[in-house]
């Protein structure tokens, strides 16, 4: 990543069908962040 600073990733957040659309929607995004967070 630091040879090319241009290189775009994307980093998605999964969960299973457990729970309210929301809460799962919420983990998602968390679970997203910890992921770029580590990387930064």
């Amino acid at each position: 990543m630091k040879e090319n600073p241009h290189l775009e990733i994307f980093i998605d957040g999964h969960t299973d069908s457990s729970g309210s659309a929301q809460k799962n929607k919420t983990l998602s995004r968390q679970r997203a962040n910890a992921v770029a967070n580590y990387f930064i």
